[in-house]
């Protein structure tokens, strides 16, 4: 009867780890992560607020992002812990923006998400980002105030 729960406690770790692993492994190699994110031009009124609640679940948390259109990028930074240590969660664009683009870096512990509204482009704008290693999807609003 022991051997069971060691069998079933044996199970209920391992396999996770192992379908893990093979999951990754379908996925071709992974792409080492940057040392550093490429340098961009920051817009000068450039502010990001979190609209989540740390430490509460939500589908999809929001991170709000306000800036005026004058050439430069404006940014969050997202990063994971795992083992123990901080890591930059490999994020994908799901959901591009109508009104900009979005650049992702990924560095060994953060990853940048920026973004950049189309020259003239005032108003609201709207991403998304999945991580790939752990599906947790998230919004992105911007605000392009002029």
């Amino acid at each position: 009867m022991s051997m069971t729960r060691a069998t079933n406690g044996w199970v209920r770790f391992v396999l996770p780890v192992i379908g893990m692993s093979v999951g990754l492994a379908g996925c071709g190699a992974v792409p080492q992560p940057l040392k550093e994110a490429p340098p961009l031009t920051r817009s000068a009124s450039c502010q990001v607020g979190d609209q989540g609640i740390a430490g509460r679940a939500s589908s999809t948390p929001q991170e709000a992002i306000v800036m005026n259109n004058d050439g430069g990028w404006c940014w969050v930074f997202n990063s994971g812990v795992m083992w123990g240590r901080q890591y930059g969660p490999w994020l994908k664009l799901t959901v591009p923006p109508g009104y900009g683009e979005v650049a992702i870096a990924v560095t060994e512990d953060q990853t940048r998400v920026a973004y950049r509204p189309k020259p003239g482009f005032v108003g609201e704008d709207m991403f998304q980002t999945v991580d790939e290693t752990t599906n947790f999807r998230a919004a992105y609003r911007v605000t392009v105030l002029r």
